[in-house]
């Protein structure tokens, strides 16, 4: 089997592997942790980039919410999910952020 770099896989192919990366996450036999794998995807895409997209992040009593800074026809943000083509990221806090000091 051939080793090619993410910057040498046309879109199709790597399209491709996000969705058999997501297929065996799925099911518990994803090849690598979730924090590499998300790490090379957020590397790939950033060489893709034509503009970036400002999200503001809200959090009230551990709900957090998602504003973007304008709005897209093709990116839903929605309370704290995100709809980008046939992908919905949804986001949550890890560890509850405790009593934030209050602004000076």
């Amino acid at each position: 089997m051939t080793m090619q770099r993410f910057s040498e896989i046309n879109e199709q192919e790597f399209q491709q592997i996000i969705d058999n990366y997501i297929d065996r996450a799925a099911t518990g036999e994803a090849d690598a942790p979730p924090e590499v794998f998300f790490d090379l995807l957020a590397e790939r895409l950033a060489q893709h980039v034509d503009e970036t997209v400002m999200l503001v992040v809200d959090i009230d009593n551990n709900d957090l919410t998602l504003r973007s800074d304008r709005e897209f026809a093709d990116i839903v943000v929605c309370g704290n999910e995100i709809i980008v083509g046939h992908h919905r990221f949804v986001l949550q806090l890890a560890t509850s952020p405790g009593v934030l000091p209050a602004p000076a």
